[in-house]
């Protein structure tokens, strides 16, 4: 009896089955990818529930919620005028809810009695602390390449404070959509007068003073730091959520992931380092001559809320609550959300 000859594939064949395994692949990766995100939005959202309920008890302990930013613009900061960290890059919220978050030895590292900035308090700056990063974003590394880094290496944050409706300094937009001196906002700005905030400066705001109600008023949001690892230079404001310098806040007059760029004083990221960013409009550079001179563009700025997420952003409402907010959200729903004493009429159906 013969010996039956074994068929090899034919070359046909053998492309046939890779084909197969090409389409199955390509089927099956974007279920893996969106798993992933999944699972990354659930991590975002329970760091964004541990900095609220870090909100909630420091307000239990202290009587109130920590301040947005100690130093107003072109206010002199503790400690001597010569250290580095001058208004712009003293504390704000961020320090002061550390013991709250599991981070006491990092806050009880703090020198209080002077500015954030410099080498004593290089070692907060430097640490790296997980509840104040979404997995989908990251938190960045700023100027730890820099000859003065022990004076201003610190962390970028994907979680900043709601300032309200308008602007970083918390003044009116009018209609015609003009602000502070000049400059005039671009068109989707959402104007009006300043309807109150749960963080502002120098002050800190209690719940009694959000009469819109905590379920209707927002108090973190995510934000996109822009990608100055290994880079030397500063990339501007925008989610420096460890200083004062405004990104360490977000206002409602854009919406969630906004395609108009955010309206910044000082400096923009380049283009090749935006992360994800659309852009950065640059309504005033830095005065270079005089670094203390208080710019007022500085309180002009606005900074979005935006995330990585596809479609929307997580934020948390100032009941402890996180939510989901589609960029699709009504730019008046979104302002009144940002506003804590607009007595605004808000369903949870609108977003």
């Amino acid at each position: 009896m013969r010996d039956r000859v074994r068929r090899a594939f034919t070359l046909i064949e053998l492309l046939v089955v890779i084909s197969i395994i090409g389409v199955l692949v390509a089927l099956l990766l974007p279920a893996v990818q969106s798993a992933r995100e999944a699972a990354r939005r659930i991590q975002c959202t329970n760091n964004l529930k541990q900095l609220a309920l870090a909100m909630h008890n420091y307000h239990g302990t202290v009587g109130a919620f920590p301040f947005g930013t100690r130093s107003f613009v072109g206010q002199a900061v503790p400690g001597p005028v010569s250290d580095p960290g001058y208004w712009y890059d003293d504390l704000g919220w961020y320090a002061m809810i550390l013991p709250y978050i599991e981070a006491k030895p990092i806050y009880d590292s703090i020198n209080f009695n002077m500015s954030y900035s410099g080498p004593m308090n290089s070692t907060a700056r430097r640490t790296r602390i997980n509840a104040f990063g979404c997995p989908s974003s990251g938190q960045i590394p700023n100027e730890f390449d820099s000859a003065n880094a022990a004076d201003w290496a610190r962390y970028r944050g994907n979680y900043a404070v709601n300032f309200g409706n308008t602007n970083y300094g918390q003044t009116i937009i009018d209609p015609s959509g003009t602000t502070r001196g000049s400059y005039t906002v671009p068109p989707g700005v959402t104007g009006g007068r300043f309807l109150g905030a749960p963080f502002t400066f120098r002050q800190s705001m209690r719940f009694a003073d959000l009469t819109d109600g905590t379920h209707s008023t927002l108090l973190l949001a995510e934000v996109i730091p822009p990608d100055s690892t290994g880079q030397s230079s500063w990339f501007g404001p925008i989610a420096e959520t460890q200083v004062s310098v405004g990104g360490q806040s977000f206002q409602g007059s854009l919406t969630p992931n906004s395609k108009i760029f955010d309206q910044v004083a000082r400096s923009c990221p380049p283009i090749p380092y935006l992360n994800g960013l659309p852009g950065c409009t640059l309504i005033a550079p830095e005065d270079v001559s005089n670094p203390l001179n208080p710019n007022p563009m500085t309180l002009a700025q606005i900074f979005a809320a935006r995330s990585k997420h596809p479609g929307g952003v997580d934020a948390a409402l100032a009941d402890g609550s996180v939510k989901y907010f589609k960029n699709t959200i009504s730019a008046q729903v979104w302002s009144a959300l940002s506003s804590a004493r607009g007595n605004e009429s808000i369903n949870e159906s609108d977003y």
